[in-house]
């Protein structure tokens, strides 16, 4: 029910019948996070990663920031960066430097800014149980979304 199917010229074409917002929380109950796994590493440096999880909610949003950043990157950047051999992974958050989320699709794919996109950070997010970043998640849908 997010969309309407139809046939034009051998072709099936989706129409969606909600405006975008409305589509989302229609939507919501069917996605999941893009995080298939957090590391805690060290190691990233010279990388072109994304800023994700609450480093990149700290930039929309009043959160303050983790003391290690958090960085995301694809499933086959990930096991790219294990054949490099570079980077370290540590057993306990206290030994990393960098949290390192590794995620289903490719994050720069959604976006063209330093950050991961601001709806599959918040589904990398909508889980935690922690009240200041459900806080921080609202207003950036709020403000940094355009509906």
């Amino acid at each position: 029910e997010l969309a309407t199917v139809s046939f034009e010229c051998r072709r099936r074409v989706a129409k969606l019948d909600q405006n975008r917002r409305q589509l989302w929380e229609k939507a919501l109950p069917y996605l999941k996070t893009p995080v298939r796994k957090r590391l805690w590493v060290g190691g990233l440096e010279n990388r072109e990663l994304l800023i994700a999880g609450e480093s990149a909610l700290a930039g929309y949003s009043m959160l303050v920031p983790p003391k290690q950043p958090v960085y995301a990157i694809s499933t086959s950047g990930w096991k790219k960066m294990q054949n490099e051999r570079s980077v370290k992974i540590y057993p306990y958050p206290e030994e990393a430097e960098f949290q390192l989320e590794v995620w289903r699709y490719d994050p720069q794919i959604l976006t063209q800014e330093e950050t991961v996109d601001p709806l599959s950070l918040y589904l990398s997010l909508q889980e935690t149980e922690d009240e200041r970043i459900e806080s921080a998640l609202e207003e950036m849908m709020e403000k940094k979304v355009q509906w």
